[in-house]
């Protein structure tokens, strides 16, 4: 964002001045309101994306999914900095022709639109095309959200008993290796687990 800022700052002050209809004009003039309910509205798109953001903080992103909703976070951000530099116009600038502030929210949005149309779009054929990024059983069990979704899966298919054995296993390691867990408790877990879903006849037995 700093660097679209100053990017912009050095382009804005080199051919603002050269525009046809000349200094203190600039076509169109959009209102103080107008801006303010623009604000409003992406700032309201950002916390949704930070909210986001923050639940899939640990996932795995092998599709560049949370990448590419961070970096539109920057873009609504800087859209909004923008605004603000339209409505305070730091150095009278705008004012006096040199910089239309408005420059940075209009190449914020137009970033922001690229990374939902055109790169969605180009990821989905490279994705398909490229087999190397298909995720792994271990990354879907390390993640929260993957694991609720592979389980609904496997409730369609009557196996669901399949992935709580593992959670089960899981649980019995942590405790084998936990110090503070005597070997009665280790032994009891380990018994939890075979009478659960090893044992001929119990309800959730898996086919091993």
């Amino acid at each position: 964002s700093v660097f679209i800022l100053v990017g912009l700052g050095s382009i804005g002050s080199k051919y603002a001045p050269d525009q046809p209809a000349g200094k203190h004009c600039f076509g169109c003039h959009i209102g103080e309101s107008d801006l303010i309910q623009f604000s409003i509205m992406v700032l309201m798109v950002v916390v949704v994306g930070l909210y986001m953001l923050w639940q899939v903080r640990h996932e795995p992103d092998p599709l560049g999914i949370i990448r590419e909703l961070r970096v539109c976070m920057y873009c609504g951000a800087s859209a909004v900095l923008g605004v603000g530099f339209t409505l305070t116009d730091p150095g009278n600038l705008r004012r006096d022709g040199l910089f239309e502030w408005l420059w940075l929210v209009s190449f914020a949005i137009l970033v922001f639109h690229t990374i939902q149309c055109p790169v969605q779009v180009w990821m989905t054929y490279g994705t398909v095309s490229n087999n190397s990024e298909t995720i792994t059983l271990h990354e879907i069990l390390e993640s929260r959200q993957g694991t609720a979704v592979f389980e609904s899966y496997l409730a369609t298919e009557f196996s669901a008993e399949n992935l709580y054995m593992v959670e089960a296993v899981k649980k019995f390691k942590d405790k084998a290796t936990d110090s503070r867990c005597s070997q009665a408790q280790v032994l009891q877990e380990a018994q939890k687990v075979y009478d659960t879903y090893i044992k001929e006849g119990t309800m959730l037995e898996v086919n091993l």
